[in-house]
């Protein structure tokens, strides 16, 4: 494990996408947030007060833009240097080049971060600690190597949290199905997987055709969809279920969640 928490200032004037940042670091046990700020000059004062080891920052500020704050931090002396991620609405190739030749790391485009906050911290796990690598400070945050078969178990029991939470047994086939499929296709970082084949591997395993184990997939997911298990669920699928119809594709429904794990780095 990290001898300390990663440290995360937040800069950045829309609150709406400030808290969908916070929710969504409440669930990685290695970060947290110290700061937040809407303007450059509270932020650095943040910097000195926090040090953080990433700074979240937009470029478009209230009265000013995020390379002042990128110019004051990598002009001031500090115990450890920051991994800075600017975010914007919208960033031209020029103006991009000139942020990384002031000290900025990443630059990415918003999107919309209250809806997919996931892209920073994918980023964050991509890069952050080559960053430390590189600038000579890895020894001043042990990160945690986690080898892929602790990465696999802990998406194991992920899962079997979250499904529990949407009325699945543990120990029925039904969602041994879902999880396999799930775990196979995260580990192949397949976000866009072929089902025909996911069930044909996965049947041969189980001994079990193709149109059984998508009929019984399909009617787990009536179940976590009916009254019982709606509200659990719903916080767990994000995506619209679509007009005239109370629940997903058994497709999109499972690549749904592929891709929040491939996202969050398993």
């Amino acid at each position: 494990m990290l001898k300390r928490q990663i440290g995360i200032l937040i800069v950045e004037d829309s609150k709406y996408e400030v808290q969908a940042i916070k929710d969504f670091a409440k669930n990685k046990e290695n970060y947290k947030i110290v700061g937040v700020a809407d303007n450059v000059n509270d932020g650095i004062k943040l910097v000195m007060d926090t040090h953080p080891d990433i700074i979240i920052l937009d470029f478009a500020l209230k009265a000013s833009v995020g390379s002042v704050l990128i110019e004051k931090v990598r002009a001031t002396k500090l115990d450890m240097q920051p991994f800075i991620i600017v975010i914007s609405n919208a960033i031209d190739e020029a103006t991009k080049q000139g942020l990384m030749e002031i000290g900025a790391n990443i630059c990415l485009i918003k999107g919309d971060l209250s809806e997919n906050p996931s892209q920073i911290f994918h980023c964050i796990e991509g890069f952050f600690g080559h960053y430390l690598k590189r600038t000579g400070q890895e020894a001043q945050l042990e990160l945690e190597v986690v080898s892929e078969t602790e990465k696999q178990s802990r998406l194991e029991n992920r899962l079997n949290k979250d499904f529990e939470k949407m009325g699945y047994t543990l120990g029925k086939r039904t969602y041994k199905y879902i999880r396999d499929i799930i775990l196979k296709c995260v580990s192949d970082k397949n976000d866009n997987p072929v089902m025909v084949d996911l069930y044909a591997e996965i049947g041969r395993k189980y001994g079990c055709e193709a149109n059984v184990m998508d009929q019984a997939i399909n009617r787990s997911i009536i179940k976590a969809f009916s009254e019982n298990y709606y509200d659990e669920t719903v916080k767990l699928y994000t995506p619209e279920c679509g007009k005239n119809r109370g629940k997903p594709s058994v497709r999109e429904f499972i690549c749904h969640f592929i891709k929040i794990y491939i996202d969050e780095s398993y």
